[in-house]
């Protein structure tokens, strides 16, 4: 997903929109962590909360290889050959929310998640995805059931919401990769609406979708691994670009 070719290229063009959006400063992101607020007291949007959560949580790689296979690990037997639309399967997690905005964020996350699976192409899993050793997924307890049953899904996202860190509006971040690919297979998406009534759906749909390009591979600790078409991995001069140049 994240590290091939046709899904990078798509990613990539998505940079300028989500450095449009960022709007962290640099003594926030050196000294600072999220503190969640116990008050409901509404604040102006402030910032996306990426870098602070990064900061605290890190993806781990799960081996996702058929058990038949100690040892030894064929992709295309743990992926299919042909690209095909990716699948983001939501679970709802903690949902701390007025019930007359359950609906409305849903319909959020749902067209967010949508835009994505209808824009970028992976190689699916051959069987279905399960977390297996995954505990947590930064603040939610992995589901069971997603460690044992297993989703027919390229990536769980757990959605999660409320009026936790009302001095951003939210933050997505991958939580798991698959040790193969090293591309995401789990992440959260926070949204908090402590400024919800501030924000129109246009607003609220490009927030999400920018989260959004955080856990898909928006991320500097996937950028190493992003690789071309013809397989070799970008340089660090073509990643970054020196802003004194």
């Amino acid at each position: 997903m994240v590290l091939n070719s046709a899904y990078l290229s798509v990613l990539i063009s998505l940079i300028s929109f989500a450095l449009s959006y960022e709007i962290l400063s640099t003594a926030t992101q050196a000294n600072s962590t999220i503190t969640p607020d116990s008050s409901n007291t509404a604040y102006p949007l402030s910032y996306c909360g990426f870098n602070l959560i990064r900061a605290n949580y890190k993806s781990t790689p799960l081996d996702l290889s058929p058990k038949s296979h100690i040892g030894s690990r064929f992709l295309q037997e743990t992926r299919e050959n042909e690209w095909s639309s990716l699948r983001i399967h939501i679970e709802y997690m903690d949902l701390n929310i007025p019930n007359s905005q359950i609906d409305y964020i849903k319909r959020i996350v749902k067209g967010s998640v949508k835009w994505y699976e209808n824009t970028l192409k992976v190689k699916r899993l051959t069987e279905k995805l399960k977390l297996e050793s995954l505990e947590d997924c930064v603040e939610v307890k992995v589901p069971q059931k997603d460690k044992t049953e297993g989703e027919d899904a390229d990536i769980i996202l757990y959605f999660t919401a409320g009026r936790k860190y009302p001095s951003i509006f939210g933050y997505a971040s991958n939580c798991a990769t698959d040790a193969e690919t090293v591309q995401p297979i789990a992440g959260i998406l926070y949204i908090d609406t402590s400024s919800l009534s501030q924000l129109s759906d246009e607003d609220l749909y490009s927030t999400a979708i920018h989260e959004m390009a955080h856990l898909l591979g928006f991320d500097p600790e996937l950028f190493p691994n992003f690789t071309k078409p013809d397989g070799t991995k970008y340089s660090t001069d073509e990643m970054f670009i020196n802003s004194n140049d």
